[in-house]
């Protein structure tokens, strides 16, 4: 939780926001993301919930909502890189059994499967380790989210493959709704700041 913090604190000093409305907001987004998250036995609905409290607590207080809402990404990454080591570290989610070279020997049946959990982790410490190293390039606000939605979503309809067949189909159906509602909003989010900069580079050449 501690590192969460840190991370949106210091993302939103480089973007020269105010300090009390990151605070406040990362403590009411992050309270309610896990409150969604708790209440749906899903991450999902953490995502989800958490990202409706944020537009809506960002709206009462006038200000722009995804520009604030990127430090909330930065700490959410930094909590989810955490949060998926303990996972790795555990074999929390077990899948397929397969001899595939990454696969995780000596799970208690004896079998080699892929280790759902690591899988994930190995993604999002690309994924935050990316987004540090190129924080400064943003076409339009909201580039950074839209991308890390995006690329999550497809990450995790992947991983959802690979899991347990015991599991049955209907096992799936719950993860397939939070994978296309990830998609839809990345693609919104994307749309809207590719509209944007069309926009804006109407307007400049206007004003030439």
């Amino acid at each position: 939780m501690a590192l969460f913090f840190v991370a949106a604190l210091r993302r939103a000093k480089e973007l020269q926001l105010n300090r009390r409305l990151t605070v406040d907001g990362s403590i009411v987004i992050f309270v309610c993301a896990l409150g969604c998250a708790y209440l749906s036995h899903s991450l999902y609905g953490g995502l989800v919930g958490g990202a409706l409290v944020a537009a809506g607590y960002y709206h009462l207080k006038r200000a722009p909502k995804l520009l604030y809402l990127e430090p909330i990404l930065f700490g959410g990454l930094a909590f989810m890189v955490v949060a998926r080591t303990s996972c790795a570290l555990t074999h929390d989610h077990p899948g397929k059994v397969t001899t595939f070279w990454g696969a995780v020997r000596g799970w208690p049946d004896g079998a080699t499967r892929h280790d759902l959990g690591l899988y994930e982790l190995v993604f999002l410490l690309l994924l935050t380790g990316l987004f540090y190293l190129f924080r400064n390039r943003r076409p339009f606000p909201g580039f950074h989210l839209a991308i890390c939605t995006l690329a999550y979503a497809a990450v995790r309809l992947g991983l959802d493959f690979l899991r347990q067949p015991e599991a049955g189909p209907s096992a799936l159906i719950p993860e397939f709704c939070g994978v296309l509602a990830l998609l839809v909003c990345g693609l919104l989010l994307l749309l809207y700041g590719l509209r944007s900069m069309v926009v804006d580079g109407r307007e400049g050449q206007e004003g030439l």
